[in-house]
């Protein structure tokens, strides 16, 4: 496993005292869905860089649109989840705090 340095962001955000109803249910969502079967069924047809432009990591994508599902948001609200709340993906969702890879 890579050795990953970390941000002032990703450290504020582990040392957090309580967490919200939003983040207990990502967490709760994290351990119940098969994250690497569904990763591994999907791969197949997910397209691989060196057909234009680089695609966003597959594991984040699968993430991102199964929280737009289960909190019934449009792509615009989703895109602003995601630069505006914290909580709203684990750090194993592969995305980054610093704005930098983030999906």
């Amino acid at each position: 496993m890579k050795n990953i340095e970390k941000s002032f962001a990703n450290l504020e955000y582990e040392n957090k005292k309580r967490k919200t109803r939003r983040e207990l249910f990502l967490n709760r969502m994290d351990s119940l869905i098969p994250w690497d079967a569904l990763v591994e069924q999907i791969r197949p047809y997910y397209p691989s860089s060196g057909k234009g432009r680089v695609p966003y990591p597959l594991e984040a994508m699968l993430r991102v649109h199964c929280v737009q599902l289960f909190y019934n948001l449009s792509d615009p609200a989703t895109e602003d989840m995601l630069y505006n709340d914290d909580s709203q993906l684990p750090p194993s969702a592969g995305t980054s705090r610093t704005g930098k890879g983030a999906v």
